[in-house]
């Protein structure tokens, strides 16, 4: 009896720990954080250089080449969605919306290409363009966000 009542306690511990994490899950919107980082901005850079570069998934594989081949350029970045490489998640597109404090809403549309667990990651001129050219002073933001289908983002639908 002890047996059973002991791992009956420490099931709903071993369930959690089987659970796929939140990057893998496959969820459709939600709040997140947003910040930048300047190397999204550099079109000529590999896409070796991410998660999302090669594999069955891999944005490599589907013929860009570098961050400026992308359609959405420079509206790229880093998403939460995306565990690592070779993510299903890898190449989804989607609709990000920030809110400032004045009440203001504004949205970019833009396509995953890398693992990024704390949130969106995204390149200055993508957070200038969400948050009206304050990207350096604000540094990281809330936002919403929702995938889209890749074709909202100039991709062909995966098979």
């Amino acid at each position: 009896m002890k047996f059973s009542t002991t791992l009956l306690s420490i099931l709903p511990a071993a369930l959690t720990f089987a659970a796929p994490s939140g990057l893998e899950r496959r969820q459709s919107s939600g709040s997140s954080s947003l910040s930048y980082d300047p190397r999204y901005d550099v079109g000529g850079t590999s896409l070796n250089d991410v998660s999302c570069s090669t594999g069955d998934f891999g944005l490599i594989t589907e013929g860009f080449t570098n961050f400026q081949s992308l359609p959405t350029f420079p509206l790229i970045g880093g998403t939460p969605t995306i565990a690592g490489f070779n993510s299903p998640q890898c190449g989804a597109c989607y609709q990000v919306t920030y809110t400032s404090a004045t009440g203001a809403s504004n949205s970019i549309t833009m396509i995953g290409i890398d693992a990024s667990p704390g949130g969106f990651n995204v390149g200055q001129r993508a957070m200038d363009q969400l948050t009206g050219n304050r990207a350096v002073e604000l540094g990281r933001v809330d936002v919403t966000w929702t995938q889209v289908s890749r074709e909202s983002c100039g991709l062909t639908p995966r098979k």
